[in-house]
């Protein structure tokens, strides 16, 4: 019975060992590197292929991440897209906006009060003492924090009406001037 045993684990071990030598042979990093020339024996024409277009898109994502850095911001981006004019027309509105929220703060038309009453409303007078601060400060805040909100609105509105400024500023310019 112990030969049986022996002569079945032999046969065990060196069929594991033919199957490491096969697995280490078929998965060497050499056979799979695109930069090796032999073909190893298990190779296939599709491996050949998978690797040449491996390497294809490897230089294609290099190359999109050069000019991924040499791109600007996001907006300066839009202002080389758009121009000048796009510039003018995005700061006018935001100024106009700016200034409408913090006017109608300041008078009363929105919710009737100013930045102290919205402080005692939200129920944050305990931690804050409301004799010392200033209400205008606080109307410029919250206008400053509402006018970043309508930047949402604002921005698309922008980029759709900047073509149509565009044209209006050129006809403008490109009428000649009236004689007396």
């Amino acid at each position: 019975m112990l030969s049986l045993l022996r002569a079945s684990s032999a046969r065990a071990g060196a069929r594991m060992a033919v199957r490491a030598s096969v697995s280490t042979r078929v998965f060497t990093p050499t056979a799979f590197s695109p930069a090796s020339t032999a073909m190893h024996f298990f190779s296939t024409q599709r491996e050949t292929e998978l690797e040449a277009e491996n390497k294809k898109l490897k230089d294609e994502i290099a190359e999109l991440q050069k000019k991924l850095e040499n791109k600007p911001g996001k907006f300066m981006a839009v202002i080389q897209a758009n121009g000048l004019p796009f510039l003018v027309w995005w700061t006018t509105l935001y100024g106009a906006t700016g200034f409408t929220i913090y006017y109608g703060l300041s008078r009363g038309w929105f919710g009737g009060s100013d930045a102290v009453d919205l402080i005692r409303g939200l129920g944050l007078d305990s931690y804050i003492d409301l004799d010392s601060l200033n209400p205008e400060y606080g109307n410029i805040a919250i206008a400053v924090v509402l006018n970043e909100i309508l930047e949402t609105v604002r921005f698309p509105f922008c980029l759709a009406t900047t073509p149509m400024i565009k044209r209006a500023w050129a006809k403008v310019r490109n009428q000649p001037e009236a004689t007396k």
